[in-house]
């Protein structure tokens, strides 16, 4: 993080590719509520000049990236955000990446690189061969030939219905994130959807495509967008450092009065039944 007067230029930085465990590790590291509550606040201070999403590999999970992606577009309509990674899904699939990508103004990646954006992929584990070898015989109810989830301890062999809604959940998320890509990139549908069905493809068909704006590295990326803008590489910020936003994230519940409202509480973990 830079250490800058605050009443100086900013251009903010977002990187990506640091998880939730890996968040956990670095010191004052971002969580997904604070650079959200950042973009918000931020999109209105004068002296925030843009914003750069740094998308890496993405570790994010698909519900923090889809939520991101609306944070970037709607700080768009006030600044310039501009987009880059090394390579989306060179090594993993990178069509949620390419997704969050897309909702910046403008999108960059490394000449030479590989855009991944295949199809995503469900997998099945079935336990029941290892508990039998315990000797334990599990033994479950079945309300509907959809209601799966008992699969994993009584199936032998993974059953057409689980199946079916594997293959319809990954095709309908597939197709989601085609869709957001087409529409936040200005492209027609079936053009994206061919993309994904050719993939992997070189940065050029990429950028020839419309799925990237530029190809270049990245002292070159950022080169070009600080003196597009009158800036220097110590104005940079990361997001989640914007000290007005920190501030008011504080102290704005003491310091205004209290009114009826809506609280949002994020929750994590699996449903059961019983006490809470």
């Amino acid at each position: 993080t830079c250490a800058l007067p605050i009443y100086r230029p900013l251009f903010w930085e977002r990187d990506t590719s640091t998880g939730p465990i890996e968040a956990l590790k670095v010191r004052r590291a971002a969580f997904i509520e604070d650079v959200l509550d950042a973009l918000r606040f931020g999109s209105e201070d004068p002296r925030v000049l843009g914003l750069v999403v740094h998308v890496g590999d993405c570790r994010l999970s698909l519900a923090q990236s889809q939520e991101l992606a609306l944070a970037v577009e709607a700080f768009g309509r006030r600044r310039p955000t501009f987009a880059y990674s090394a390579g989306y899904g060179e090594l993993l699939g990178g069509l949620a990446a390419l997704a969050l990508a897309s909702s910046a103004s403008r999108v960059w990646t490394q000449p030479g690189s590989v855009i991944g954006i295949k199809g995503g992929a469900a997998s099945v584990t079935l336990l029941k061969g290892m508990l039998q070898r315990l000797g334990v015989d599990p033994q479950f109810g079945q309300r509907a030939e959809y209601k799966t989830a008992a699969d994993m301890y009584s199936a032998d062999e993974i059953t057409d219905s689980s199946r079916e809604v594997a293959r319809s959940l990954v095709s309908g998320v597939t197709d989601d994130l085609v869709q957001q890509i087409a529409h936040r990139r200005g492209l027609r549908l079936d053009v994206v959807s061919s993309a994904v069905d050719r993939a992997p493809l070189t940065a050029q068909d990429a950028k020839d495509i419309g799925l990237v704006d530029n190809l270049g590295y990245r002292d070159e990326f950022y080169d070009h967008i600080l003196s597009s803008l009158g800036a220097a590489t110590n104005d940079l910020l990361f997001v989640h450092m914007h000290k007005e936003s920190i501030h008011r994230r504080l102290f704005r519940p003491v310091t205004t009065r209290v009114a009826p409202a809506v609280r949002l509480i994020t929750v994590s973990g699996s449903i059961v039944t019983g006490r809470g």
